[in-house]
């Protein structure tokens, strides 16, 4: 394993453990922010890199590159339904919403999409 993968690897494990911790933690501070929806851009944001960071993550070799797109996709759709289960099981302050599903789904397919028609392109990355 190169030096690159290595890394990818310990960015995507920071970005899931941020993801998991700003999920399930409850916090005063969350509802300060008043503006409409943009708890939903966060989640887009947040799922679109937990895409790309998983599909570089994963050892290419082993792999064709359209079954770890489809992976990565799939991966972070599951998580963050996982996620929102969670939120209304373990805590008491937040609720699982059906947008931010989507919101998370959405981002991850932008994400799939932009690996999909980008990522052969750039010499970096392979």
């Amino acid at each position: 394993m190169d030096y690159k993968q290595t890394l990818f690897r310990v960015v995507f494990i920071l970005w899931i453990t941020t993801i998991t911790v700003l999920s399930l933690v409850e916090s005063e501070n969350f509802s300060r922010i008043d503006v409409k929806n943009s708890d939903k851009f966060a989640h887009f944001v947040f799922y679109f890199w937990l895409t790309i960071l998983m599909f570089l993550a994963i050892p290419k070799q082993k792999f064709s590159f359209r079954f770890l797109v489809i992976f990565s996709f799939s991966f972070s759709v599951i998580y963050g339904i996982i996620i929102e289960i969670l939120q209304g099981v373990i805590t008491e302050k937040r609720q699982p919403e059906l947008f931010d599903v989507f919101a998370n789904t959405f981002g991850s397919f932008i994400a799939a999409l932009v690996i999909y028609k980008l990522f052969p392109k750039v010499k970096f990355l392979k």
